[in-house]
């Protein structure tokens, strides 16, 4: 469960750096704590959340904004709230909540919390991303069929850009060359987009993609992909890459050569370490 993201929001310091620390004994975690609502609420709209631990007894917190932002964005987060009497557990069931830890915090009660984290995170669907070749989008195994050729290719196009906006004339640049930049165009693009949303709420992923006024993206935090984890050790996974990105799209050329140029200095890196 390496990486996965801890959010704490509670206006109590002291249990906030207990709390953090419990849970670091039990494994590798990334934790961010926040002492009140609208900071949190912050990098929730730019992060994703795999736990989120919010008191419902803090002045500071408002405990619903949270739970609402969470619910509305489709987060697969899980939930648990922090109280301070066992009757505030009944929070869980009326905010559709996963779980309840009291103060103060037992170390059982957090091996409890990390037991029922771990156990509730399987439920989240995997998102595999296969560019080395032909490029196609897999959830659970199952490939994903977007319906729409210049769909596929857009978000194929924000694959590429991991994690980076792709704005609308880049997008209309790439993906109907031959097309004037006009109304016309355009509809095209918000067509791909809409194609996309439609596509990924039905499979049950909306959270990897997000597109505002004249661009999109992926979250590519969400998003397992060959492509990323190739960039984030090649030596490692130098075995991923077979020559091939994306093949069927033109535009993916220039990201294939810069492929090839780390591949030849992980081939030189392996090398090295063969003869010495």
């Amino acid at each position: 469960m390496d990486g996965l993201q801890i959010l704490i929001c509670d206006d109590d310091k002291l249990n906030n750096y207990i709390l953090a620390n419990e849970i670091l004994k039990n494994g590798k975690y990334d934790i961010e704590v926040f002492d009140n609502t609208e900071n949190c609420l912050m990098f929730m709209k730019y992060k994703k959340a795999d736990l989120v631990i919010i008191s419902v007894c803090s002045k500071n917190i408002n405990y619903r904004s949270v739970i609402d932002l969470i619910h509305q964005k489709e987060m697969k987060s899980v939930i648990c709230l922090i109280g301070e009497k066992d009757s505030q557990s009944v929070n869980v069931y009326t905010s559709k909540c996963d779980c309840f830890i009291k103060k103060p915090y037992s170390t059982s009660e957090i091996v409890r919390l990390l037991e029922t984290f771990n156990l509730l995170s399987k439920r989240i669907k995997r998102i595999f991303v296969r560019t080395f070749g032909r490029f196609d989008v897999f959830v659970n195994g199952s490939i994903l069929n977007f319906h729409n050729s210049k769909a596929k290719e857009l978000f194929a196009l924000c694959i590429d850009h991991n994690g980076g906006s792709v704005n609308m004339d880049e997008a209309i640049d790439k993906l109907w060359p031959q097309r004037s930049y006009d109304d016309r165009v355009k509809r095209l693009y918000r067509k791909a987009v809409n194609c996309i949303n439609k596509c990924l709420d039905e499979n049950g992923v909306p959270n990897i993609f997000e597109n505002s006024r004249g661009s999109c993206c992926v979250r590519a935090d969400f998003i397992e992909c060959d492509y990323y984890a190739f960039l984030k050790d090649p030596v490692k996974n130098n075995k991923l890459f077979n020559g091939e990105y994306m093949f069927e799209y033109p535009w993916a050329e220039n990201t294939l050569a810069h492929i090839l140029k780390i591949a030849e200095i992980k081939s030189d890196v392996i090398a090295g370490f063969m003869e010495f």
